[in-house]
């Protein structure tokens, strides 16, 4: 009988190499075809200056959110839609301080897409990224944000944010999957 040990380790090493490799040709294919159809849009939206609006508080101390005012009719409409109702603060169950951000999105692409799907969302206080890995904070519902939309549809939900300091501002800036295009960006005065 042979032993076969040596050539099992290399089957196996090859089989990992060639998954890898699917995965890189893959996530190249869709960058191209997105770069692509990016290409191929005649619409171009512009941002609006931020402006600045009160918002519903929980705590006793005020917050402000600086937001994106909507776009007109006459403007070309993105793809996606998204603003900020409203921001407040929270607790999950280890105490720990969350910022939950109540988010209204609009899919006016041509096919069914969920939050995590259509945008890339970060929270960041004096420039450093917040945790978006929430548990147990009744306030947010982790589910909603792989809820698909279809198009034409608006949808609402609350993401948590765990912040790393309960007093510093919060920035949101949310841009499309990609991160190439930032799409909102919004602080929160805590």
């Amino acid at each position: 009988m042979i032993n076969n040990k040596g050539g099992t380790k290399l089957n196996a090493t090859l089989l990992i190499l060639v998954v890898f490799l699917a995965i890189i040709l893959a996530v190249a294919v869709v960058r191209a075809a997105d770069k692509k159809k990016n290409e191929g849009s005649t619409a171009q939206t512009t941002t609006a200056p931020p402006q600045t609006i009160q918002t519903e508080v929980t705590s006793s101390r005020k917050e402000e959110i600086v937001s994106t005012p909507e776009k007109t009719e006459s403007e070309a409409k993105p793809e996606y839609e998204i603003k900020v109702n409203k921001a407040y603060i929270s607790q999950d169950y280890q105490k720990n301080t969350v910022l939950v951000v109540e988010y209204e999105w609009t899919n006016n692409s041509d096919k069914a897409t969920s939050f995590t799907f259509a945008f890339q969302d970060n929270v960041y206080q004096n420039g450093i990224e917040c945790s978006s890995s929430v548990f147990g904070c009744d306030d947010i519902d982790s589910e909603k944000q792989l809820t698909k939309i279809q198009p034409g549809t608006t949808f609402t939900l609350n993401v948590g944010y765990k912040l790393n300091e309960s007093d510093a501002d919060a920035e949101i800036i949310i841009s499309d999957l990609y991160g190439r295009k930032e799409l909102l960006k919004t602080i929160v005065d805590l």
